[in-house]
C-alpha cells in the first residue's frame, strides 16, 4: 500500500517548525514511494485509499482523492473504488463493507457535486451515515 499524502504531510510538519522526524535517507524513500503511485496504477497494483491521519489535520483526508487523480494517474472512478470495493477487498472485509448491499454495514456519504467528474466534490460532504446511523455534521 502506498500513502501518497504522507510526503506533503511530512514536509508541512517540518515547515511548521516541528523539526525533521526522518533522516535524509528516510525522506528520500518517502518521496520515492509517494511518486510511485502513478507507476503502481499503470502496473495494475491494487490501491486502497486510507489514512493514518497523522500527517495532516483530521477531516481532510478527502483531499487525497484529487491528489490520486491529479498526481497519481488514477481516474476519479478508480479513486472512489479504492476507498470502497478495493479497500474492503484488500482488508478482507468484502462480506461486511465496500458496496451498498443488504446485510452490509450502511456506510454512505452524500456530497455536493459529481465526484466522477470532479473528485474535489468529495471534500464537500453534506450527509454521512455510518453503520446505519446518521452522523451530525458540524
Amino acid at each position: 500500500m502506498i500513502k501518497i499524502a504522507a510526503t506533503g504531510g511530512v514536509l508541512s510538519q517540518q515547515g511548521r517548525g516541528l523539526g525533521q522526524h526522518f533522516t535524509a535517507a528516510e525522506m528520500k524513500s518517502i518521496v520515492e514511494t509517494a511518486s510511485g503511485l502513478n507507476a503502481a496504477v499503470k502496473a495494475g497494483v491494487p490501491i486502497a485509499f486510507g489514512t493514518d491521519a497523522g500527517v495532516f489535520e483530521h477531516g481532510r483526508n478527502a483531499e487525497e482523492f484529487a491528489l490520486m487523480v491529479e498526481k497519481g494517474g488514477m481516474t476519479p472512478r478508480a479513486a472512489l473504488v479504492s476507498a470502497t470495493v478495493d479497500a474492503a477487498a484488500l482488508m478482507g472485509l468484502s462480506d461486511e463493507t465496500g458496496t451498498i448491499a443488504v446485510g452490509k454495514s450502511a456506510d454512505i456519504i452524500a456530497v455536493e457535486g459529481d465526484p466522477l467528474s470532479n473528485p474535489r466534490a468529495l471534500e464537500k460532504m453534506r450527509f454521512v451515515m455510518a453503520a446505519g446511523r446518521t452522523i451530525a455534521l458540524d
